[in-house]
């Protein structure tokens, strides 16, 4: 189990778990925003200046942080709310994410990116999905 591919798995798994906590850490400070009294304009502008931080941050600990070469560069990727609900429905509800794909876009990824890109820009994409499926919303999306 020392095999130079064993240790690059490993470290490939090491690194997608930390940019999925980034990320996931990203998602939960701009909720709070979103969450808040502040205007939209306000909002809006906060939105910018933490993905800018969040950017700047993941750019300067990039070589210290992530052990593969696939994660150096992560801190150039464009980072908005499309982007974040697409990879937290990916790496949390891989099942929802295939019958939309699939019963919804035609399997078409074109369309699937399309269509979750409208979805964020009217808030919570997996509950949208869920109701396009005609599926029951999870307990997590009907919490007060």
């Amino acid at each position: 189990m020392d095999s130079a591919e064993y240790r690059d798995a490993l470290d490939q798994t090491t690194d997608s778990a930390t940019f999925v906590a980034r990320l996931d850490g990203l998602s939960n400070e701009l909720k709070t925003v979103y969450d808040s009294a502040v205007s939209r304009d306000g909002k809006l502008a906060r939105k910018a200046q933490i993905i800018t931080e969040f950017q700047s941050r993941l750019a300067a600990d990039a070589p210290t942080v992530f052990r593969t070469p696939a994660y150096q560069k992560v801190g150039v990727l464009p980072i908005n709310n499309a982007y974040l609900s697409l990879y937290g429905l990916y790496t949390n509800d891989v099942p929802l994410l295939r019958e939309y794909w699939e019963k919804r876009c035609g399997s078409d990824w074109r369309r699937f990116l399309a269509a979750a890109r409208e979805l964020s820009r009217r808030g919570d994409v997996k509950s949208q999905m869920r109701r396009e499926l005609g599926e029951p919303a999870s307990a997590e999306e009907t919490a007060p």
